[in-house]
């Protein structure tokens, strides 16, 4: 059995063991044995898997982004969900932390809470094989119900003072209208 452990041994014969071996990984070498036991073997396989890998690299055109999503405190935003087009791209995790792979050049990612809701957007420039690091800070949403003490519960005072502006607003339309009749 020859070992093809450095240069010096390699030969016309594991050449052909090579090549045979990346084309077909039942490919019997000169001591009979097949597969991932055969160390001729192993060296043409990860050698393919990486020059297949480097071609790979060579014809890509994508970026990295990554960072964090904070609120305005500082807080991190856990669930967020970061869009490319219709297609969830990343969410963060329990620290606000995301990353995920983009097509290079001048892009926009809209940003949603893990509720669905629109916080706004990212924009990066992404360089080809190159992460970008994008941290951004939005505004909390207001839990406030309209009724001036932000509780999260509308009280019932709100409703009862709306229903006698609207009931003042029906009498003086209903008194108006009288008066033209008696006119």
């Amino acid at each position: 059995m020859v070992w093809a452990m450095d240069n010096d041994l390699w030969n016309e014969d594991l050449n052909m063991t090579y090549l045979e071996a990346e084309w077909n990984y039942e490919y019997p070498v000169r001591d009979g044995s097949h597969g991932a036991h055969n160390p001729p073997f192993m060296r043409a396989m990860f050698a393919s898997a990486m020059e297949k890998w480097e071609e790979v690299l060579e014809n890509s055109d994508w970026g990295g982004v990554e960072g964090t999503l904070t609120w305005d405190n500082g807080d991190p935003i856990e669930g967020a969900k970061i869009m490319d087009g219709a297609t969830t791209a990343a969410t963060t995790d329990a620290e606000g932390m995301y990353f995920f792979w983009a097509d290079s050049g001048t892009r926009n990612f809209l940003v949603e809470d893990a509720d669905g809701n629109l916080l706004g957007s990212i924009n990066a420039d992404v360089t080809t094989m190159q992460n970008v690091t994008k941290d951004v800070a939005f505004e909390e949403p207001s839990t406030g119900d309209g009724d001036g003490d932000d509780d999260g519960e509308t009280d019932s005072m709100y409703y009862v003072f709306i229903g006698i502006i609207v009931l003042l607003i029906i009498i003086l339309i209903v008194v108006a209208m009288m008066g033209k009749k008696s006119e």
